[in-house]
């Protein structure tokens, strides 16, 4: 940005503020000009480009995680409370149900997303790298894999110990 058009850019804040002056501004106010922020950025042909192409494949890629997973949670949840109000008088013939439904579901499918997306977004998202410890940086803090979803962790989500009725 030239300093022409920095003044010229102060020249039509201060105009616009004494114009909007006469309309009601506090009289403390009136007749100085505005403090508008300025954004002095550009975005580069390389952005311009990768944007035409729609969707960058890692955020596609968490989005499907996210959705398989929260699907994953909604089903089970209905599912637990079906099952609560089924064996709620045998808490034990519960636990045995559920323990059977958490042990029969395929996780593979999710779980091998994760794991692309753990091993590609740091490059995919050009992520910087930390020089001291050569790990990926998410803005100023160190990115987290996605951890994997587990039968224990499903368990611990939805428990095998019901309070009987």
């Amino acid at each position: 940005m030239s300093r022409n058009d920095i003044f010229r850019i102060r020249a039509r804040d201060r105009l616009i503020g004494e114009k909007l002056a006469s309309q009601g501004i506090p009289e403390k106010s009136k007749g100085k000009p505005l403090s508008i922020p300025q954004f002095n950025f550009t975005i580069s042909l390389e952005k311009k480009v990768q944007s035409m192409f729609g969707t960058p494949k890692y955020a596609a890629r968490a989005r499907r995680i996210e959705n398989i997973t929260q699907q994953l949670m909604e089903d089970l949840s209905c599912e637990y409370e079906h099952m609560t109000n089924q064996y709620g008088e045998n808490p034990e013939i519960f636990a045995q149900k559920w323990k059977e439904l958490i042990d029969s579901l395929e996780l593979d499918e999710i779980n091998q997303l994760i794991d692309k997306h753990n091993k590609y977004y740091p490059v995919e998202a050009n992520l910087q790298i930390d020089p001291d410890t050569g790990a990926p940086l998410l803005g100023s803090s160190r990115w987290k894999p996605t951890e994997k979803i587990t039968q224990a962790e499903l368990l611990a989500l939805f428990p095998l110990h019901i309070r009987a009725r």
